[in-house]
C-alpha cells in the first residue's frame, strides 16, 4: 500500500484521528486499546472533535465503542502494528499522518483566512 491508498483508507474522520494519535507524541506507542478508547472518547465527547457518533458505552475499563474498535483495525492495511497490547504506527502510518496534518492545516488556514476577510468588511 502507498500513501495515496492510505489516504483513501483514512477518509473516515475517526480513522484519520486514530492515525494522527498513533503518529503523535514522537511515535511513542499507545499503551493498549483501552487507552486508545479513552483518548478518543475524551477528544470526541469532551473536546468536541467531529468524528460522528461513536456510541461509547460505560464498561469496567472505561468508555468503550465497537465503532472505535473497528476503526482502529488498521494493522491489515499496514498503518499500525501491535505488539502485545501496545499499538505502534508504521512508516506508512507516519507518512499518511503527515499528509493528513498537511491537508488539515490547509483547510484550517483557508477557513481562518475566510473568517478574517469577513470580519474586516
Amino acid at each position: 500500500m502507498d500513501v495515496a491508498e492510505g489516504m483513501r483508507w483514512t477518509c473516515d474522520p475517526l480513522r484519520r484521528l486514530i492515525v494522527l494519535l498513533a503518529a503523535s507524541n514522537g511515535c511513542e506507542p499507545i499503551r493498549g486499546r483501552i487507552k486508545l478508547q479513552k483518548i478518543v472518547f475524551v477528544l470526541i465527547e469532551k473536546k468536541g472533535w467531529k468524528c460522528g457518533p461513536c456510541g461509547h458505552v460505560a464498561s469496567s475499563d472505561g468508555p468503550h465503542s465497537d465503532i472505535v474498535e473497528e476503526a482502529a483495525r488498521l494493522e491489515d492495511v499496514g498503518m499500525l502494528r501491535t505488539d502485545g497490547e501496545d499499538i505502534f504506527v508504521t512508516q506508512l502510518g507516519v507518512e499518511v499522518a503527515a499528509r493528513i496534518a498537511r491537508d488539515e492545516d490547509r483547510r484550517t488556514l483557508a477557513g481562518s483566512a475566510g473568517t478574517r476577510r469577513r470580519s474586516t468588511n
